[in-house]
């Protein structure tokens, strides 16, 4: 059976490939004989992807959400706490949820804890739910002997990475339906409301002003071509979506957003304080230095940043400390290497690091508020000015036919 697999080189560099393998635990099995670390593994699909985006997905091919996950986390953290055995924990589990697809990957889980496999190596052979992060973890929890920690530090990591991701939506959310609601009201006049006063002046037979056989001209074509218009912007959107999953064109999108004031400064903001956060973890966890930063890697997505890292990442491994090695990175905080300095010297860097994330974040709500508090008013003034244009437009056509019947 044919399957495909992302994975991360010692280097640091993310690989894809096809492995023919009889099931995913050979394929991890070979990825790590190969000193690769496997991120994603699945069956390959020889169907299109359109065939696949309509028909009907089955049972097999429906994940538990990412949430869903996250509440087994919690759950499992809370009874290991108490004292409970993690078989009689996952069993509990299994008989409290009513979600089918919860009850099968945690019977599966049960099943191979039972028959003596250790919980990382299984979750590993689980990579379409449980992530590298997520792994080495519970593997540093059965290490130490104290699962339930490592369980209640990965709850409380995504409940928070959930909570920071949800204020930022919440933000975005008044400004994304501004917007909507805008255009689409300018899109209503312009297909249904100024024909009617295209008409009315055709009939008159009077020369219209310039502004207003312009703005006319602009809402005729619109309104004739409107479905042509839907489409290839719909179209444009798909084509921009294929041509940046191109690594080549996506590391050109991720640098130009570097480059844009504020944006870039929000980017890297958030994308630093997610790897700082997962890197203070695994750190308290017992993961080295490097290792943990091989890992943490994965949770930046801008590819520019993804490439500063891995290149500090290189230069930790050649001895150099953190502090220094993150100097390559121009668009981090001023903060930042005084406080992972600090960290270093203290012995304490996980702390520092979890310290650090929590300012950035701090400092990222401080920042989306300006780019808001600037979207906001441009948004409204530029509709305006839109209106006002409009508005302008069809009196000065009224007054031109008065002075005529005058």
């Amino acid at each position: 059976m044919l399957f495909r697999y992302r994975a991360i080189a010692k280097n640091g560099k993310t690989l894809r490939g096809e492995i023919d393998a009889p099931d995913r635990d050979a394929v991890v099995a070979h990825l790590h004989a190969e000193g690769l670390l496997p991120v994603q593994t699945a069956p390959a699909r020889s169907s299109s992807r359109i065939y696949k985006r309509f028909t009907v997905p089955n049972r097999n091919s429906v994940k538990l959400s990412s949430k869903e996950i996250t509440r087994i986390t919690r759950q499992l953290a809370t009874m290991l706490k108490t004292g409970i055995p993690l078989g009689d924990a996952l069993t509990i589990l299994q008989q409290g949820h009513q979600s089918a697809l919860a009850k099968d990957l945690i019977a599966s889980i049960q099943r191979s804890v039972s028959g003596g496999s250790e919980l990382s190596t299984v979750l590993a052979n689980r990579l379409d739910y449980f992530d590298q992060f997520y792994i080495a973890m519970i593997k540093a929890g059965e290490i130490s002997g104290r699962l339930d920690q490592a369980f209640a530090r990965l709850a409380d990591y995504r409940e928070e990475t959930y909570r920071i991701r949800a204020s930022i939506i919440a933000a975005l959310t008044y400004p994304a339906l501004l917007a909507i609601v805008s255009l689409l009201s300018l899109f209503f006049v312009a297909v249904f409301v100024m024909p009617k006063f295209s008409e009315l002046f055709a009939d008159s037979g009077a020369a219209l002003p310039f502004l207003t056989l312009a703005i006319l001209t602009i809402c005729d074509a619109v309104s004739a071509y409107w479905i042509g218009i839907v489409a290839g912007t719909i179209g444009i959107i798909l084509l921009l979506r294929k041509y940046f999953r191109d690594p080549t064109n996506r590391n050109s999108l991720d640098k130009a957003l570097l480059r844009i004031p504020m944006l870039s400064e929000l980017i890297a903001a958030t994308q630093f304080a997610r790897f700082t956060r997962s890197l203070a973890n695994l750190i308290t966890s017992g993961i080295p230095l490097v290792d943990g930063m091989r890992i943490s890697h994965q949770t930046v997505t801008n590819r520019v940043m993804g490439t500063d890292i891995n290149n500090v990442i290189e230069r930790v491994r050649n001895g150099e400390p953190l502090a220094s090695a993150l100097e390559s990175i121009r668009y981090l905080p001023d903060f930042v290497k005084p406080v992972v300095a600090s960290g270093e010297a203290s012995g304490k860097l996980d702390s520092a690091l979890l310290t650090l994330s929590d300012s950035i974040d701090e400092e990222t709500k401080v920042l989306l508020d300006r780019v808001i508090s600037i979207a906001e008013p441009s948004l409204i003034v530029g509709i305006g000015v839109i209106v006002a244009v409009l508005i302008t437009s069809v009196l000065s056509a009224v007054l031109s036919l008065n002075e005529i019947a005058v």
